[in-house]
């Protein structure tokens, strides 16, 4: 019997309206009572991430930003047990690269999302994830993080289809090294540290429980679930993943 359960959330579990349905819930408390726990693996931030950790019972890690920020307590933002940060100077050089380009260029550092402005990008993203950003300029961010650098989990760019081509081919070829790069649709990009992946989150979170990672089930969807499904005991495909997935998962 798998010691845990881990899931990607938008293409996977979440429905076309963007919800847990009632079967999904009923399968996860089923688990739960089993003894199983079920952890949230997901590219988004812990506060999008929240309604749905509740639901399934909010007693387990999350895991965000593509790995780069655990939680022990998806409750509890403090409750870090690992935090992966992408470099200053290419974040500033990618929200340089994004402006040439006229994408936009969401920051994420631990729970806060910001952004330059309410563009349609980030609206489009609010009505995504129902979570609100903050609007912070990013000179004055930048200049702030200078002196005392927390660090950036992730970075999202969003745009027109041929720009984030462009930018996509710069990234790997300038920082193909850096950064682990997801295109996980044709009009945005995402990016953490290259240190920092879903099974990178997921191989702390079970090591904080006392649990084997490799004793696991893990379901996905997308690029950024590759890695998971190939490492995880049980890589299961959802139906409509990419056939990259499909072919990873067993």
């Amino acid at each position: 019997m798998a010691q845990l359960v881990c899931t990607d959330i938008d293409g996977t579990i979440l429905n076309k309206d963007r919800r847990l349905s009632d079967l999904t819930l009923h399968v996860i408390a089923a688990m739960r009572d089993r003894g199983i726990p079920v952890i949230l693996a997901s590219g988004r931030g812990p506060a999008s991430m929240q309604e749905f950790h509740q639901l399934i019972g909010g007693a387990y890690p999350m895991v965000s930003h593509n790995g780069a920020f655990v939680l022990s307590d998806g409750s509890d933002y403090d409750a870090v047990i690992r935090r992966s940060v992408i470099a200053l100077p290419i974040v500033q050089e990618v929200i340089r690269m994004s402006s040439l380009l006229t994408a936009h260029c969401s920051l994420f550092v631990r729970h806060d999302w910001f952004v330059p402005n309410l563009d349609p990008w980030a609206n489009r993203e609010i009505t995504a994830v129902r979570s609100l950003p903050t609007i912070a300029n990013y000179d004055e961010l930048l200049y702030r993080w200078d002196s005392n650098y927390e660090g950036v989990q992730k970075m999202m760019c969003m745009g027109e289809a041929s720009h984030i081509d462009q930018l996509e081919r710069r990234l790997r070829k300038l920082y193909g090294k850096e950064l682990n790069i997801y295109r996980s649709d044709s009009f945005y990009i995402e990016m953490v540290a290259s240190d920092s992946d879903k099974w990178e989150g997921i191989k702390a979170a079970a090591e904080y429980m006392g649990l084997d990672p490799k004793e696991s089930i893990a379901f996905g969807d997308n690029y950024n679930d590759l890695r998971m499904l190939q490492e995880a005991g049980i890589g299961v495909a959802v139906a409509n993943a990419i056939e990259e997935v499909k072919a990873a998962a067993n």
